[in-house]
């Protein structure tokens, strides 16, 4: 049996001994916890450190990153929470909200956290790199920061929203900016040869308006000059029936420069028409027999032109048909005289041999377009 003494001794020990855990973990009795109601060292220890968490991080915020658990005295593990504190500071500065998942305690440094939220951001808000000129070390701020992101985006929803040219607006100052340099590419997808040099990309303010007046203006020479072949620029005039009046100008100073026939040229809407007109009254004017058919009629500009071709061939008619036996020879069909007086003195010679006493006048040579065809006319 143990001795009451024995016992004294070892509850002394034991108290002693508990006393020293004291002195050793919380001597400034600062932890409102018994040693005596431990058995070891270990489970005092660790009811201090649940102290300690208490005191110093009650919400487990850092546990993380400063484990009590890991720690033997108060001081050091207090030091270390502060340390990670100040950095949760940082993010009370740069994301009050907790919006990103970016955590100040993974950084040592607070320039690497403020780099690493700043990518977070811009994997929030351009995800796609599409406002890339924003220079993000510029911005302290997310709210700046999207207020940026925002203001391109209207821009570019007004002006370009199907980003059909590729333009950042980010890398603009202003609106203004953005819109000129699209305006240049407006100028270069629709009007490229500045064919319609009076219109000014600079009054328009987005790409639809001024498309739609070049459309319009394009209209106009589609309809009457196509090719441009008078270089006259429609922008120039305010309605289409000042370009068209301007068109017929060109017409008249070009077909008919002296005002040598009765055609006027305001009746017509096209070149075409007006040329014809033009090609009817030389004809009636000046062959109303319609002797002339042959002629190209395209190789004319002015009625000059045509009086000089139809002269020649009255004047070859009288030098090789001057009796008009052979009228039936059209000598617009020819473009020499050589020509023509070879079909006149061959249908002589098939006339002198075959019918040289004209016993046959109901059959006329120049029906036929060889000999034996008339020969054998001739001969039925």
């Amino acid at each position: 049996m143990i001795s009451r003494k024995r016992i004294i001794r070892f509850a002394i020990g034991t108290m002693m001994r508990q006393d020293r855990w004291e002195k050793k973990y919380n001597a400034n009795h600062q932890f409102d916890v018994n040693q005596y109601d431990y058995f070891t060292s270990k489970e005092y220890v660790n009811a201090l450190r649940e102290k300690w968490q208490d005191l110093e991080d009650p919400e487990c915020e850092l546990e993380d990153y400063v484990d009590v658990s890991k720690y033997s005295n108060y001081d050091d593990y207090a030091c270390d929470v502060v340390e990670y504190k100040s950095r949760l500071e940082w993010r009370d500065q740069w994301d009050c909200d907790c919006e990103f998942e970016v955590n100040p305690c993974d950084f040592e440094y607070e320039e690497y956290y403020v780099k690493a939220l700043k990518r977070a951001w811009k994997k929030e808000l351009d995800p796609y790199d599409e406002f890339e000129y924003i220079d993000l070390e510029l911005i302290d701020d997310v709210n700046e920061y999207k207020d940026r992101i925002d203001e391109c985006k209207e821009w570019k929803d007004e002006h370009d929203s199907n980003d059909e040219y590729n333009v950042d607006p980010s890398q603009f100052d202003d609106e203004d900016e953005y819109v000129d340099a699209l305006r240049q590419l407006w100028k270069r997808k629709y009007d490229y040869f500045n064919e319609f040099s009076s219109i000014d990309p600079n009054e328009y303010s987005n790409k639809d308006d001024y498309s739609n007046a070049i459309e319009n203006k394009k209209n106009w020479m589609n309809k009457y000059d196509k090719d441009n072949v008078y270089k006259l620029d429609p922008s120039d005039y305010d309605c289409e029936e000042e370009y068209l009046d301007a068109l017929r100008s060109c017409w008249q100073d070009k077909y008919d420069p002296s005002f040598k026939t009765n055609i006027d040229v305001d009746d017509y809407d096209t070149e075409e028409d007006y040329r014809n007109a033009l090609i009817l009254d030389w004809q009636e004017t000046f062959d109303s027999k319609h002797q002339f058919n042959g002629f190209n009629f395209d190789k004319f500009t002015t009625i000059d032109d045509y009086l000089v071709e139809l002269n020649d061939r009255l004047n070859w008619i009288k030098e090789c048909d001057p009796e008009g036996k052979y009228s039936k020879i059209d000598a617009s069909n020819y473009d020499n005289l050589i020509q023509y007086k070879h079909q006149i003195n061959l249908r002589k010679a098939w006339k002198n041999k075959y019918d040289p006493n004209n016993e046959h006048t109901n059959i006329d040579p120049c029906d036929y377009n060889d000999v034996e065809e008339y020969h054998n006319a001739l001969k039925r």
